[in-house]
């Protein structure tokens, strides 16, 4: 089994500790180990070093190589690079050229697909429920890994599965990122279940299925090498949610039990994610509170101070302060579009006479 972790994205809803400078999975919160080092030695501690392949783009690639450097030097060479971010569908078809043509894969050979912003508590029960999956048992199919899900939540990618397909769940429907009043719905609901983003196949099944509904990746599968990089350039920037798994009929899900699973997608996950004083706040930095529950303080340099607050977000770095409540997070990514409009356009102030 080949191992292809994405690591390629900027993290816009961690803004502003994410941004260019400071992508999201070479970010740590708290406990010093970035979310790509996480993932990487969830498989190399498990044996897994020689079929494990790390996908960035040239944006990130000399941040990404210096930070494997320091701590698995012997994987740099294995980083491979994409021209441009084009999303996950197209990265995932550039690290599975590269494994046909450069490592001689074969197209029965299994890829699992993991991005490196998840976080598992239980790293020992998702192995064993990965490696548990025998070649025979998934056949022709995709499997994809699900969590039950627990409570609404808007960024997440949601399967509905009900019968069982053999020794997995037939996947009826998938939806990616529903609104609110969906999202209540699903909460609780015995056939909804989150999607890790976590998939496993044949390369063999990988080309069938992008032959079928992403013909132009198709196409850059098979040109030269000599043509790749302005070919690459050309694709639609597509998630592979929303390239194949939700248009294939292959598609089935494992549902893991016990692993403590988290998507480091958005402020209010970090605040989940980490442990917590005895009024639910989350506190790192130099914080100075009272009568103040449930927030996740991000200090910088200077004093975060607040009294009477609850259930938000206050993040500080050395340009900008960012607050938010916990639960309206997942709306950064339109702050930083106006952010954006309101840079490009030129202030009257500014103007000379």
């Amino acid at each position: 089994m080949k191992i292809i972790i994405l690591a390629g994205g900027m993290g816009n809803r961690l803004w502003p500790v994410s941004k260019k400078s400071s992508p999201k999975h070479l970010l740590h919160f708290g406990d010093g180990e970035s979310l790509l080092k996480r993932t990487v030695k969830r498989f190399v501690e498990k044996g897994f070093s020689d079929d494990l392949f790390i996908i960035t783009n040239t944006e990130y690639a000399s941040q990404t190589k210096q930070h494997l450097r320091d701590f698995a030097p012997d994987l740099e060479n294995r980083i491979l690079v994409e021209p441009l971010s084009r999303n996950t569908a197209p990265a995932a078809g550039w690290s599975i050229r590269h494994l046909l043509i450069t490592n001689k894969a074969k197209v029965s050979d299994e890829v699992l697909i993991v991005p490196c912003d998840h976080v598992f508590s239980n790293e020992d029960k998702l192995i064993e429920q990965i490696i548990g999956v025998k070649p025979d048992q998934l056949g022709d199919s995709i499997l994809s890994f699900g969590i039950s899900a627990t409570r609404p939540e808007t960024g997440f990618g949601y399967i509905r599965a009900t019968e069982h397909d053999g020794p997995y769940f037939h996947v009826d429907s998938f939806i990616e990122k529903p609104n609110r009043l969906l999202a209540e719905k699903f909460a609780g609901n015995d056939d909804w279940y989150w999607n890790t983003g976590i998939y496993l196949f044949k390369i063999k099944i990988f080309l069938e299925e992008i032959k079928q509904y992403e013909p132009a990746l198709f196409h850059f599968m098979n040109v030269e090498s000599h043509h790749e990089d302005y070919v690459y350039r050309s694709l639609t920037s597509i998630s592979l949610d929303n390239a194949i798994m939700e248009k294939t009929n292959k598609l089935k899900m494992i549902k893991l039990r016990d692993v403590g699973w988290s998507d480091v997608g958005t402020w209010d996950s970090i605040y989940r994610l980490l442990d917590k004083d005895d009024n639910g706040n989350v506190k790192i930095g130099n914080i100075l509170e009272k009568d103040t529950k449930n927030c996740l303080f991000l200090g910088n340099k200077k004093l975060i101070s607040a009294i009477g607050i609850e259930d938000l977000v206050v993040i500080e770095t050395d340009e900008v302060v960012f607050i938010s409540k916990r639960e309206q997070t997942q709306k950064v990514k339109e702050l930083i579009k106006d952010l954006h409009e309101l840079k490009s356009t030129e202030s009257p102030l500014r103007r000379s006479s």
